[in-house]
């Protein structure tokens, strides 16, 4: 299973069909965030990747496919949902011909540590219009001090910029070198 963390839900738009073939992209979030983003409106009935809690549920029926998406995606739920909930649907996700790729923002880190264990690889996607949040040095030593940043697991960072997003060179270079430094 692969984790993309990310700064802004135009995160969605940066991946390409033929990286994702056989992938499900899967929002982690207590709340809608890709779907806004997509001009989705999610209903409060959606439960999200925790749907799969209900053995009746699966994967497939909880995915939708967008234009602006290169993969099927599972939308975060559209009403409140425990982290436990959705840290216990992710590990009941198996992989059977399908790959998994989370989708969780910098500030919803923390609550995915108990699934962190599963992912095979980790990379960050960035905007260059959103800066460093603060807690990121103590988040890369905590994915340092568990492994989680090793040449097996570590995908590094990939900076892009969201159109009509403003930014300038500093904080480009900000995060530049925040980053370098964790990698």
């Amino acid at each position: 299973m692969k984790l993309i963390v990310h700064s802004h839900s135009s995160v969605v738009s940066q991946f390409l069909k033929d990286e994702l073939e056989e992938t499900v992209i899967i929002e982690l979030s207590q709340h809608p965030q890709i779907g806004l983003y997509l001009g989705l409106e999610t209903p409060m009935s959606f439960p999200g990747i925790a749907g799969i809690l209900n053995k009746k549920v699966s994967v497939k029926k909880l995915q939708i496919k967008n234009d602006k998406v290169a993969a099927p995606i599972v939308l975060a739920s559209g009403n409140s949902i425990s982290w436990n909930s959705i840290n216990e649907a992710v590990g009941e996700l198996t992989e059977n011909g399908n790959k998994y790729l989370l989708l969780v923002n910098i500030f919803d880190l923390d609550n995915i540590k108990p699934i962190l264990p599963r992912i095979s690889n980790i990379k960050f996607y960035w905007d260059i219009a959103d800066l460093p949040p603060e807690n990121l040095p103590e988040f890369a030593n905590y994915l340092k001090q568990e492994q989680l940043i090793n040449d097996q697991i570590w995908g590094g960072l990939n900076l892009y910029q969201t159109d009509g997003r403003a930014y300038s060179d500093e904080n480009k270079n900000l995060l530049q070198t925040t980053f370098s430094q964790y990698s």
